[in-house]
């Protein structure tokens, strides 16, 4: 539920009825930032002149120190290429005396887990940078959408020649666009579309004998636990050495790798079938991982082969670029410390 204190279409300020109902409210896009495995920024100000943005009404239903909230940032040039960072009402606060009456203000710790920085709610701006992202550059024509959700109610924006931004710049490294409008009205997110050769979001994979016709990993393919670290397309399956996902110990020392028998590349007989594989199946006492990206990092606990499978896979498309994953701990959301 938003305060009606929105006046883009009118001269002087109009009453308007609390709204109860899920509410959209588009837009524009002042500057619009994405640097790979670095940060996403947005500014948003009222496209009209004395024009202001309509904020959740205190206590209401979109009040995000009750239900917190949410931001996604979208390529619209890749179906489901998207990243969604959480926004816990714990962060909020409300503006203002009594609270809320002049806006609400997240504060995050810039982690990897949390990674907003900052986001703020109010009738002059609506803006979020957080360090971390997740999308590639360079972006296509189609641009980039962004949602912040709170509660019932989303604001949206959108880059893209639709909405006559500028792309200041675009390349591998950063992507920047000034300027754009505001979106004539919030859309929906492009879906993944299984069986178009593409991994997109929310598929672990796109066609191959190792995926079954829903998009997902066939469980029983033993050749994921030891072929998993090289999966950075639609196969998964005879593109590395056997030795890429399992944990031993050698000499004391906990290694990523190290416990497949080195075998022909690609295995000749199909998934499963190269001597050596570990067994998707089997445990290990549990062990500290740590994928360590550019500039930042994050860790986590593993304890079956079915579980470095998953971190292995999480590691090389967290980041811009593939990450590399370790026996050990992540300090301070920058480094990884390998464990003795």
């Amino acid at each position: 539920m938003i305060r009606a204190s929105l006046a883009i279409l009118a001269v002087t300020a109009i009453s308007l009825p609390t709204l109860t109902s899920a509410v959209d409210i588009p837009v524009a896009a002042k500057t619009h930032l994405l640097k790979p495995a670095k940060v996403s920024k947005i500014v948003n100000k009222p496209q009209a002149p004395g024009a202001v943005f309509a904020i959740p009404t205190p206590g209401g239903a979109s009040d995000p120190t009750i239900g917190g909230g949410s931001i996604l940032w979208c390529r619209l040039d890749v179906p489901g290429a998207c990243q969604t960072f959480v926004l816990p009402a714990g962060g909020w606060k409300g503006l203002g005396n009594p609270a809320g009456t002049k806006g609400y203000k997240y504060k995050g710790s810039g982690s990897f887990a949390d990674p907003c920085k900052s986001v703020l709610i109010k009738e002059k701006v609506i803006k979020a940078s957080c360090k971390r992202e997740d999308l590639a550059t360079p972006v296509g024509g189609a641009g980039v959408s962004w949602e912040l959700s709170v509660g019932t109610d989303r604001y949206c924006a959108e880059s893209s020649g639709t909405t006559l931004a500028t792309v200041k710049k675009n390349d591998s490294k950063t992507w920047k666009a000034i300027k754009a409008s505001a979106p004539a009205a919030c859309t929906s997110v492009p879906t993944p579309v299984c069986g178009n050769a593409i991994v997109e979001s929310g598929e672990d994979c796109d066609g191959g004998s190792h995926c079954t016709p829903g998009c997902t990993f066939i469980p029983t393919d033993l050749s994921i636990a030891c072929c998993f670290g090289g999966i950075l397309g639609a196969s998964c399956v005879d593109d590395m050495p056997a030795g890429s996902g399992c944990i031993s110990v050698v000499g004391g020392s906990k290694i990523i790798g190290a416990s497949c028998e080195t075998t022909p590349d690609p295995c000749p007989g199909g998934p499963g079938t190269c001597p050596g594989m570990c067994d998707v199946g089997a445990t290990f006492p549990a062990v500290s991982v740590c994928c360590q990206g550019s500039g930042s990092c994050y860790d986590g606990t593993v304890s079956s082969s079915a579980d470095l499978a998953g971190e292995m896979f999480f590691c090389a498309i967290s980041f811009a670029e593939p990450g590399t994953l370790m026996v050990g701990a992540c300090e301070a959301g920058t480094i990884c410390v390998a464990a003795p």
